[in-house]
């Protein structure tokens, strides 16, 4: 009776001690690899004794590698720092991730920044001892007014028809994106020859029956290739290009010839592949095709995403003047739209469903191209964002908001930048940037009237004392 009362007991020390044991086995390996780990940095710094400590922050932390028992450790510090609100601990987190493997670039902490890095450290003693939350908070300024941070401007932007920047009047401005020509003296002949034909193929189709989006479609392709080689709009000419192509689908049918005489269709057809040939020229084309993702467009759906598109129009509309200009934004977020209508239309006239499969990839080659300006329009936002953020910062006042709806932007942009891939949300991410982009603007707006009441009462408040 007695042996069965105390088993449970002797279970228990044992089990402690089996514990302690693992325990001890596990810090006296842990203590050996940090112990090594720390030996390869001494021997390196013996060895070059001009070594300065940002280099080795530009070795692996571990040279062998992280260890499990690190790596769960780190796992589980990193997301307990990362869910105390306010306290802005990624400043810290990202540091460390960089040293584990410095080969992953995250910019102004891999490579490493030699003045952040000394602003770290030189930071006063009386803000330490205000604590993290103050502490952190400072960093992060830091790496925001960096050189570095600077630097990273318009690197979140990837190949598309258009690319977003910032004029001096602080609006965000559209500009056609451009790269090298390859045979520059070959790609002046077939643009040539491209504008001749294109002429010749509009004069005859005006003498047909053929459909006014036709013609449009032609109208367009000369706007895209402009008078020069050098003129040539790069993402126009490669969206119009697949609207061309449907065209040339429509019309190769035993239905679409009785609608279109011969000669017509073979010019049609001529101009398209010629297109096509001018298109290989151009740097900028190959790297929207690399980037463009068709089969996601045909994943998410179609309609999906071009209500997502749709939304982005519809919100960058609605963005005050002095945010955005009007004039160069919705043009480049509505160049794929004319296209798109067509290639719709286009659809309509063939009966066949494995011809009007055709139709639904050019719609979703075009909207994949269409989606990369879209992508960069959003990145510019949030990134214009941030702009907003430190001056509601510097105006003072309830900050709450502004924050939440920084963090809600950032992932906004996530989800279109050149890393992002598109996915089932992509109308609720679209749609959730630019709504809390103009919860960003309105509310620093606010906070910069406040103060300027506030300014306005005290100066009052001083003449009444004179």
């Amino acid at each position: 009776m007695s042996g069965k009362a105390t088993f449970p007991a002797y279970a228990a020390r044992a089990a402690a001690r089996a514990t302690r044991a693992a325990n001890t086995a596990i810090t006296t390996h842990a203590a050996a690899e940090a112990w090594k780990a720390t030996k390869v940095d001494a021997s390196a710094i013996a060895a070059a004794p001009g070594v300065i400590p940002v280099f080795l922050a530009q070795t692996p932390l571990w040279p062998d590698g992280t260890p499990d028992w690190a790596a769960e450790y780190w796992r589980s510090m990193k997301a307990r720092l990362l869910a105390r609100e306010g306290e802005h601990w990624e400043v810290w987190t990202n540091w460390y991730d960089a040293r584990l493997d410095p080969s992953r670039r995250i910019p102004c902490y891999s490579p490493p920044d030699l003045k952040l890095e000394e602003a770290r450290v030189l930071l006063p003693d009386e803000l330490w001892e205000q604590g993290p939350a103050a502490v952190n908070a400072r960093i992060k300024a830091l790496i925001e007014e960096s050189d570095c941070a600077k630097a990273e401007e318009g690197k979140d932007q990837g190949p598309a028809p258009y690319i977003f920047e910032t004029n001096e009047q602080g609006q965000i401005v559209a500009h056609p994106y451009h790269d090298d020509v390859h045979n520059p003296d070959l790609a002046g002949q077939l643009h040539a020859h491209l504008k001749e034909l294109a002429a010749q193929t509009l004069e005859r189709l005006q003498r047909t029956q053929a459909p006014a989006r036709v013609h449009n479609t032609v109208r367009r392709l000369q706007e895209a290739l402009g008078e020069r080689l050098w003129d040539v709009q790069e993402g126009r000419l490669l969206l119009v290009s697949r609207a061309l192509e449907a065209d040339v689908d429509a019309y190769d049918t035993e239905a679409g010839r009785q609608e279109l005489a011969e000669d017509a269709f073979a010019m049609l057809r001529e101009l398209a592949l010629v297109t096509s040939d001018l298109r290989a020229h151009f740097a900028a084309i190959s790297d929207m095709l690399a980037h463009a993702e068709t089969q996601k467009v045909l994943e998410a759906g179609v309609p999906r995403v071009l209500e997502a598109h749709q939304r982005i129009v519809e919100g960058a509309r609605a963005l005050p003047e002095d945010v955005i200009d009007h004039a160069s934004v919705l043009p480049a977020l509505q160049a794929a739209d004319a296209d798109l209508r067509e290639v719709e239309e286009a659809m309509q006239t063939v009966p066949d469903e494995r011809a009007r499969a055709r139709f639904l990839q050019k719609q979703a080659q075009i909207l994949a191209i269409q989606s990369l300006t879209d992508r960069n329009f959003v990145a510019r936002l949030t990134q214009k964002a941030r702009t907003y953020r430190k001056a509601a910062r510097n105006v003072g006042g309830k900050l709450e908001s502004v924050e939440k709806a920084f963090v809600m932007g950032g992932s906004a942009a996530a989800m279109f930048s050149p890393a992002g891939p598109l996915s089932s949300g992509i109308a609720a991410f679209a749609a959730a940037g630019l709504a809390i982009w103009l919860l960003l603007h309105q509310e620093v707006q606010r906070l910069e009237q406040e103060e300027e009441q506030q300014n306005q009462k005290t100066e009052k408040g001083e003449d009444i004392d004179k």
